[in-house]
């Protein structure tokens, strides 16, 4: 048994000793850095997947009594009565500007209704915002309503 160790020795000795000694380190470094990049990459994946996403606030920020001008037709805003913090915000279009506190909005879903804005909570989307969502809902699949022939 000691015999075959000491030849085993003698033989791990003689690849030390010999010129494939460059080979053997070159395949140990490689070996290194191919472990180092998979942790680094482990590692990063682990810190994205910590991170918690950031949902959007369904509570606008906007103010009640806000007052409208000519110049706001077609703008964008963001609706919510403000009874309850817990009511749904809709987002619509200014079509038509009644008063100092109300106006005529038109929602996506082609509702139409005189919003007041003494008894809702109302936000402006900035212009860039309401583009950006035009393009993405012009990039939707729409959904087409087929009428059954009898």
């Amino acid at each position: 048994m000691i015999e075959l160790f000491n030849s085993h020795m003698e033989e791990a000795l003689e690849i030390l000793n010999s010129d494939s000694m460059p080979i053997i380190i070159t395949y140990v470094a490689c070996t290194v850095a191919a472990l180092l990049v998979t942790f680094i990459v482990w590692s990063a994946i682990a810190r994205a997947m910590r991170k918690p996403e950031k949902k959007p606030s369904t509570t606008p920020s906007g103010e009640t009594g806000m007052k409208f001008k000519k110049n706001m037709v077609g703008r964008s805003i963001r609706v919510q009565w403000s009874g309850s913090k817990s009511t749904p915000t809709l987002e619509g279009r200014i079509t038509q500007v009644v008063d100092e506190t109300q106006v005529m909005v038109k929602y996506e879903d082609g509702y139409v209704e005189i919003v007041d804005s003494k008894f809702h909570r109302i936000e402006l989307i900035s212009r860039k915002r309401d583009m950006a969502n035009a393009i993405i809902r012009g990039l939707s699949p729409r959904k087409t309503k087929s009428k059954k022939k009898e």
